[in-house]
């Protein structure tokens, strides 16, 4: 009897001691994600910050440029307008060109490097005409839909700015930012298979991804992300926040939110995301969940 008391003592003991084990690891995995989520929505926040200081310089950049076309009455003389661009893309050679267009899309003038040949009607063009129209609409600088341009022979980010006397648009005016250098715009340092993407809520379609070396430009930006990796993400989140994502864009914005969810290429991924108003786009931040997480177990 005593010998099975004995048994019985030394069983429990060894679940007791299991389970604070168990207990204590389980306890462990939930600082390390925590550590992890907080390390991860730094980095998110940095990169919104990089993305948006650079955003608002251009729209600052196309405001002074309106302002010098409406004062010096230039929009009856390209060729003034053009010089005016010229000298401005000479101070910033890191744009991508300049473009001047009625308000109906047609071409005025245009920095040197961009040629009336090869630049389409910007609101009939269907890789162009959606942003060019939201920019009609609005008093901010809109973001365009990227694309391939040919007088530059490059993918570019386009931004676009109506040029308005007394609440009326009169032309348009675009910039761009050329894809391949957005990562060296925003600082984007982040570890080996760690992704970062900036994508516009006006269709889903990204503005930059920092993977875009492993898939094709045309794939990336071309195409919007998929509305099963949307719903998924919107799924996960909404479970974790009580929110989708027209839900975390009116009460969580400019938030850094983090769940676990499948990214767009079938990777279960910890990805950090936060909505910026101004300019109508996501950021995110995504780490596959295994690499830096259990590793660490």
């Amino acid at each position: 009897m005593t010998l099975h008391i004995r048994s019985f003592y030394g069983v429990a003991i060894a679940v007791l001691v299991l389970s604070l084990i168990a207990s204590l690891t389980h306890f462990k995995y939930e600082q390390l994600v925590s550590e992890f989520e907080d390390q991860q929505a730094k980095k998110l926040l940095t990169i919104s910050k990089h993305f948006e200081y650079r955003v608002a310089e251009r729209e600052l950049i196309l405001n002074i440029a309106s302002e010098q076309i409406i004062k010096n009455y230039l929009l009856e003389r390209p060729e003034a307008i053009s010089a005016l661009l010229d000298k401005n893309l000479a101070m910033r050679p890191d744009l991508a060109g300049f473009l001047v267009t009625t308000a109906s899309g047609s071409y005025i003038a245009s920095s040197s490097n961009v040629t009336k040949e090869g630049t389409p009607n910007l609101l009939r063009h269907p890789k162009t005409k959606e942003g060019f129209q939201r920019a009609l609409e609005t008093d901010k600088m809109a973001i365009g839909k990227n694309y391939y341009f040919k007088p530059l022979n490059t993918w570019v980010a386009p931004f676009r700015k109506a040029i308005r006397i007394d609440g009326k648009v009169i032309a348009m005016i675009s910039t761009g930012m050329n894809i391949r250098n957005i990562r060296n715009e925003i600082d984007v340092t982040l570890a080996d298979q760690t992704v970062t993407s900036i994508v516009s809520d006006h269709g889903y379609y990204r503005i930059f991804s920092s993977n875009d070396d492993q898939v094709s430009f045309e794939k990336l930006y071309s195409e919007p992300v998929a509305k099963t990796t949307i719903n998924e993400i919107t799924d996960h989140f909404q479970q974790r926040y009580h929110y989708n994502l027209q839900g975390i864009k009116e009460n969580l914005a400019k938030t850094p939110l983090t769940a676990l969810a499948h990214n767009g290429f079938g990777n279960h991924v910890l990805i950090s995301l936060m909505y910026e108003p101004k300019y109508a786009y996501w950021v995110t931040v995504e780490t596959p969940y295994h690499r830096d997480l259990f590793k660490t177990v």
